[in-house]
């Protein structure tokens, strides 16, 4: 049994160290990139001071495309006959999408989202688990 167990941690360090290799390989080719980009910027302007800080990447997550999120929280809270705790509305969506794992911190983050923006509100708190409750406005 333990041979299973070794044999398959040790494809996976393979599989993991050829990854970063690939990913070496592909941060030096663009970093070429950069660099000839750079040069050809130069040509037009040699004074010019370019700064190596780039734009920060925002990384989406694996069940919901851009906004996807929202508009089911949205959907949720309007569809409920009463005002709902971020664990309901969690319970709901991952109904809706047929999701196993836990999103409630994706939801909770979209909720005060939407509140900040003044989409939906706070109408009252549960006084054992001190969660809020949300409705749409």
């Amino acid at each position: 049994m333990n041979n299973h167990i070794t044999s398959g941690l040790i494809k996976k360090h393979r599989d993991i160290l050829g990854e970063i290799e690939y990913h070496k390989k592909e941060i030096k080719r663009r970093l070429e990139d950069i660099k000839h980009i750079e040069e050809t910027i130069k040509l037009f302007d040699p004074e010019i001071k370019l700064t190596h800080k780039g734009k920060a990447r925002r990384e989406y997550s694996k069940y919901f495309k851009p906004g996807e999120l929202s508009r089911l929280i949205l959907d949720v809270l309007r569809e409920a006959d009463k005002p709902l705790k971020v664990k309901d509305i969690s319970d709901n969506i991952k109904l809706k999408k047929d999701i196993d794992d836990n999103i409630i911190s994706c939801v909770k983050s979209c909720v005060r989202t939407q509140s900040r923006k003044r989409v939906i509100k706070e109408v009252g708190v549960d006084e054992n688990t001190h969660e809020k409750y949300w409705k749409v406005l």
